[in-house]
């Protein structure tokens, strides 16, 4: 059974329960609260999970910038999927035994190494074509090295941020790649279609704008044209 992802919880969690032939059946979500609420959701994972002992500093704060950004509530929660490990990358759906052999677990961009959520998103050769455009397009020179995920978007963050008026410019700019990225990825593993790394920047700058556009429309005075050519008239 342990060998299911999730299963072992499962078992821990209805162990305890002892079935009631007297009592009607009902639907409880916490004692402690009246209702479902997405605040009580929060508080039992974190104490279920003891979060706050377990994550480390890098990834606390970059969790807590994606919270505050002004993106879609599903792109927030994709980037908490993506701190986290969350996603269904390859190597993650072999640890649940969907996946098995080598041919099976390469990575569907540059099918040349194995695909874990650094490797896909910073390490391999099209993500990192992609960055590169997004550095020069927003004027950041970070450090080549491979970092952890949230090291590389709280420097990205520190980056931009020098010249962000807001300071979340660069979260939207950071999860419009991360997510331009997934998409052209799904893309290939189920309808076989790929995009280069010069489509994938042009993704992400279109995401860019739609979202930022509807985060700060009462105070843009420029166009698309405009943005796609030279963000930092709105970051300066």
């Amino acid at each position: 059974m342990g060998k299911f992802w999730g299963m072992t919880s499962l078992h821990n969690i209805l162990q305890h329960i002892v079935p009631n032939l007297l009592n009607q059946d009902e639907f409880v979500w916490w004692p402690s609260t009246s209702c479902f609420s997405v605040k009580s959701a929060f508080d039992r994972l974190s104490i279920g999970w003891d979060q706050a002992l377990t994550l480390s500093v890098e990834k606390l704060a970059a969790l807590k910038l994606i919270w505050k950004s002004k993106t879609p509530s599903n792109i927030q929660l994709f980037g908490w999927r993506l701190f986290h490990n969350r996603l269904q990358t390859r190597d993650e759906l072999a640890k649940r035994c969907v996946l098995s052999g080598a041919l099976n677990l390469a990575c569907p961009l540059c099918l040349g190494f194995e695909e874990t959520h650094t490797h896909l998103f910073l390490s391999c050769r099209v993500a990192a074509e992609v960055w590169k455009f997004i550095m020069e397009w927003v004027g950041v020179n970070l450090n080549p090295t491979i970092l952890s995920i949230p090291e590389h978007f709280l420097r990205f963050h520190s980056g931009v941020c020098r010249r962000d008026r807001n300071n979340l410019c660069s979260i939207i700019i950071w999860l419009s790649v991360v997510r331009a990225i997934w998409l052209v990825r799904n893309n290939i593993v189920f309808n076989g279609r790929g995009k280069g790394s010069r489509e994938i920047f042009f993704m992400a700058k279109l995401l860019t704008w739609d979202w930022f556009y509807a985060a700060f429309s009462g105070e843009l005075q420029l166009s698309v044209t405009s943005w796609m050519a030279n963000p930092l008239q709105v970051l300066l």
